[in-house]
């Protein structure tokens, strides 16, 4: 049995006692259909919003909204607060993920097409660990330092995952015309081939 489209939450409730030990559907007439061993149920629906805690356990869906933007928010200040730099850097880096990332992935979401279509907290993960790796001491004694590491983690972290449309739009090359019309703070040379934030990388040394 399919069921496609958008979740009707009356429907979906009248097929609890089917999902559970009972397998049992029981119709308004009082009429009640088992559900027999061979027979499976498989649920096409955009999103869970009109199912109950009780509908989603019994399907075995784990499902974590993402609508409001709490979940990567969330991650971003456990991320800042598990830092071993000083106060002062975690304010920065914390400045800095406020002013950027928000507006960021909403360009992303309004704009371009990745190749493989990634949730905001995969993004967000994924730039964090680049974090990880590109922070040290050296870079994160000025604020100035932070924003380029903060930078370039970013570009790629949002831009890693797009390519080339079907029709031979360059993703890419948008987002890094939006960035570096976005993003004054931190300036991405243009010279020789070097057309996009893209043909540069960071030279941990001199930031």
């Amino acid at each position: 049995m399919r069921r496609a489209g958008d979740l009707d939450a009356n429907w979906i409730e009248s097929m609890n006692s089917v999902m559970d030990d009972n397998r049992m559907l029981t119709l308004a007439s009082n009429e009640r259909i088992p559900l027999k061993p061979h027979m499976r149920m498989v649920f096409e629906i955009r999103d869970l919003k009109h199912a109950t805690p009780a509908t989603v356990s019994r399907a075995g869906i784990l499902y974590i909204s993402t609508n409001q933007g709490t979940q990567w928010r969330s991650l971003i200040k456990s991320f800042v607060k598990q830092r071993t730099e000083n106060d002062e850097v975690k304010v920065w880096l914390q400045e800095l993920f406020d002013e950027y990332l928000a507006d960021s992935l909403l360009w992303l979401l309004l704009n371009v097409k990745q190749v493989l279509p990634l949730e905001d907290m995969n993004i967000v993960q994924s730039m964090l660990y680049m974090l990880e790796l590109l922070l040290t001491p050296r870079n994160t004694d000025t604020r100035e330092n932070l924003e380029v590491v903060f930078n370039y983690c970013a570009v790629w972290a949002l831009g890693g995952p797009l390519g080339m449309s079907d029709d031979g739009v360059d993703f890419r090359a948008m987002m890094s015309d939006y960035w570096t019309s976005q993003w004054k703070n931190v300036k991405f040379p243009k010279k020789g081939s070097a057309s996009t934030v893209f043909d540069y990388y960071l030279d941990p040394k001199t930031c």
